[in-house]
């Protein structure tokens, strides 16, 4: 029996060693990289390798792509300091790794896919070889601007020898020297998100937007509007936040790129720094300027040259969301220089047709790579070779049939179609797969069905992924007899159409973000949040972040309202009130509507359909959802975002933005407390009675409720510490009886022995 334990627990540590090894047996991530010290010396691990980058021969590949600061641009002649571990195992089996011999192996360096050196391997551990870069090289060759360091490992000796294998481990340590000259932050509209997100990184800066102080509704609604697009252009991954002027620390300013959001009066310190548009005397001042327009600008931040500062915003504060509306398009017509733009008017316009890698609008569903900008394209990268295309999608627009893709290409006769592969993604969504042929490999065509589902608004992008393996890994000592073309010849076929608004139908709260992303402009959604609550204006800003992430209209149109300010007209939309209810007077008109209600000054739900009442003290942070039917108008839906405290308001938010805890929501009323919500549907009489589970008895008071009692049934007051006791005894009473029972089996199997 030990020896089968001993045998299993071998069996498990090989597994484990097995799992570590695959999972980092690939090309690193695109990181952004921070300097190890002041000269631009970083090690591999800064770069972003997880572990040393293990080689196996005859042959291998591997690389590291990493990003640097915006304002550096690399010149000169840099230098990498390599820490190689090299050995091979003999015709013997004898480990040579402490002997200083040559291995028979080659490693070829790269940067940017430029060979620097072939370095002849030694065998031996932690041996460091330098390898100069040329400074023709050096510079980015990337649309992105990041950069690669690569590695070809030719270990063809282990090809002519029985038992030979050949094992090469850069260390993480190993260093890149990269000279650099510090340059002014690149201010282009154009590039937009860049540089607030980075696409290709694997790790995001933070960014805050940041409004005055005393900010107006529709300051606030621009800012909103600004969230949304953010949103949806980083696909939910930059971390954004929202903060009032006087809230705004220096040490955010310091490390955060920051988007002001709002008439010039309210930022003050906005007025020393040099924007295109001057602000001067709180307001902006060009000629340029009519009086409702708004202003898009761009400038370094004073506080952090490596850090942009974006400005939303205009003299009136219509002016301001049409600044915001205007950036939702991702469409932007700049003034005389590329870092402002005038915004005059915003009409809701959707666009048709696609846009090309080159920004030309191609109006037909059928286009070719070659419509798109892109020339016929050959690799020949032992392993994987990357073939991508680019295309916008307007917002406002979906797929009116299923897109497919007809791909026409051609490949080497000397590849192993067997271990060989072609895979088709779609928006990083695997698509298809393209099965090679001996027999057919010269202009082949292949058509791949695309999911419907993998269509977003905005840029999207085609990715065919070859991998490329010889038929006999020693049969070449070089693989230039490897290759993949696709030709621009292929064909997309991608029909669109308008995005339809869905019909209404309240469901649970775990559907959201609908009904409020059925519009797909989010012009039917609108924000009631209180005029003096910076808190809850953070907690709508998460909110619209995740609406417009789930959004495909051309424009972003929600609108906003303090609390108060409503009328008839703006009752007929779909809205999100967020906040303390007892400062927000819409409660007592929708007290006979909502789930549950709240008195008038209280920040107490009271769910009057449950047998039990519990009245939650005023310390306990408690967040509320409720969502319901409009009492102004039936085909519009209310969701109410609140709390006994800020913090309970936060949780509140929270709990609908990640699928992990909305998904459990399947109520229209629901509790939330930093763990799992406890959910209620006052429709059909689910979770009655369980609000009280998880709150805690020094929270709680009880009271009866008499309305609650069924028919012909007596109301029986009810104790929550009474029930606890009881429960504990019952507990107990069964473990003894379990016990007992266990006894005695053990005497009577004893006696029969």
């Amino acid at each position: 029996m030990g020896r089968c334990k001993k045998t299993m627990k071998k069996i498990f540590n090989m597994l484990v060693l097995t799992a570590i090894f695959v999972s980092y047996s690939h090309s690193v991530g695109v990181v952004v990289a921070a300097p190890l010290q002041a000269e631009a010396v970083f090690t591999f691990e800064n770069l972003g390798l997880p572990n040393d980058m293990v080689l196996n021969g005859p042959f291998d590949v591997d690389s590291i792509r990493f990003e640097l600061a915006p304002t550096w641009q690399l010149n000169g002649q840099g230098e990498l300091e390599l820490i190689i571990s090299s050995f091979f195992t003999g015709n013997s089996g004898s480990d040579t790794s402490t002997t200083d011999e040559f291995t028979g192996a080659a490693l070829e360096v790269y940067f940017n896919d430029q060979l620097q050196q072939t370095i002849s391997l030694r065998s031996g551990t932690n041996i460091t070889y330098t390898v100069p870069i040329l400074a023709e090289d050096i510079a980015s060759p990337y649309d992105d601007g990041s950069f690669k360091i690569s590695f070809f490992l030719d270990a063809a000796i282990d090809c002519d020898f029985d038992f030979h294998q050949t094992t090469v481990a850069i260390s993480l340590n190993s260093k890149a020297n990269l000279p650099y000259t510090e340059v002014p932050l690149p201010l282009d509209l154009h590039r937009l998100p860049w540089p607030f997100y980075q696409t290709q990184t694997s790790t995001a800066d933070p960014v805050t937007v940041v409004v005055p102080a005393a900010a107006s509704s529709k300051e606030i609604q621009g800012a909103l509007v600004v969230m949304g697009i953010f949103g949806r252009s980083s696909s939910g991954k930059l971390p954004l936040s929202l903060v009032t002027m006087d809230a705004l620390s220096e040490d955010t300013k310091a490390r955060s790129n920051l988007i002001f959001v709002g008439k010039p009066a309210g930022f003050p310190e906005l007025a020393s720094i040099k924007f295109p548009v001057a602000i001067a005397g709180g307001k902006f001042a060009s000629a340029e300027l009519g009086d409702g327009d708004g202003v898009l600008q761009l400038a370094a931040s004073p506080w952090n040259k490596d850090k942009a500062i974006l400005v939303v915003g205009g003299n009136t504060d219509d002016a301001v969301v049409k600044a915001a509306q205007a950036l939702s398009t991702g469409n932007l017509q700049t003034g005389a220089a590329a870092d402002y733009s005038v915004v005059a008017e915003v009409n809701p316009i959707t666009m048709v047709g696609i846009l090309g890698a080159n920004q030309a609008p191609l109006s037909s569903p059928d286009f070719t790579f070659a419509d798109l900008g892109y020339s016929s394209e050959t690799l020949s990268d032992l392993g994987t070779n990357w073939f991508s295309y680019n295309f916008s999608v307007p917002p406002g627009q979906i797929p009116s049939d299923i897109p497919s893709l007809n791909v026409l290409f051609s490949h080497s006769a000397l590849l192993d179609v067997n271990r060989s592969d072609v895979s088709i993604y779609f928006n990083d969504v695997l698509s298809g797969s393209i099965k090679l042929s001996d027999e057919n490999y010269n202009l082949v065509s292949t058509e791949i069905k695309l999911p419907i589902s993998a269509v977003k608004p905005g840029l999207n992008n085609i990715s065919i992924s070859a991998n490329l393996i010889p038929r006999d890994d020693c049969s070449l000592s070089s693989f230039t007899g490897l290759w993949m073309t696709v030709y621009s010849d292929s064909k997309l076929h991608l029909p669109l159409t308008s995005a339809p608004v869905t019909a209404y139908a309240l469901q649970d709260l775990n559907s959201y973000p609908y009904p409020f992303v059925n519009d797909p402009n989010l012009s039917s959604t609108m924000f009631v949040l209180p005029p003096n609550d910076p808190n809850a204006w953070a907690a709508a800003g998460n909110l619209a972040y995740h609406l417009g992430r789930n959004s495909t209209g051309s424009i972003l149109n929600l609108s906003t309202v303090f609390d108060g300010e409503l009328t008839d007209a703006t009752r007929s939309n779909d809205l999100i009130i967020v906040g303390l209810p007892s400062q927000l007077k819409i409660m007592s008109e929708l007290k006979d509507s909502m789930p549950a209600s709240f008195e008038e000054g209280s920040n107490i739900a009271i769910l009057k359909s449950q047998q039990v009442i519990y009245r939650i003290s005023a310390n306990k942070n408690l967040g509320y959802l409720e969502l319901f039917t409009s009492p102004w108008d039936q085909e519009r839906a209310i969701l109410s975002v609140l709390g006994t405290t800020p913090d309970g308001v936060n949780m509140a938010a929270a709990a609908l933005l990640t699928s992990k805890s909305r998904d459990v929501l399947n109520g229209d009323f629901a509790t939330v407390d930093g763990v799992r919500p406890i959910v209620v549907d006052t429709r059909t009489g689910s979770g009655m009675g369980r609000v009280s589970s998880e709150i805690g008895e020094d929270n709680i008071q009880v009271q009866q409720n008499p309305t609650a009692a069924p028919v012909g049934v007596s109301p029986t007051v009810v104790n929550a510490s009474s029930e606890k006791r009881l429960i504990l005894f019952g507990l107990i009473g069964t473990f003894v009886l379990i016990l007992i029972i266990a006894i005695v089996a053990i005497r009577l199997r004893r006696a029969s022995r």
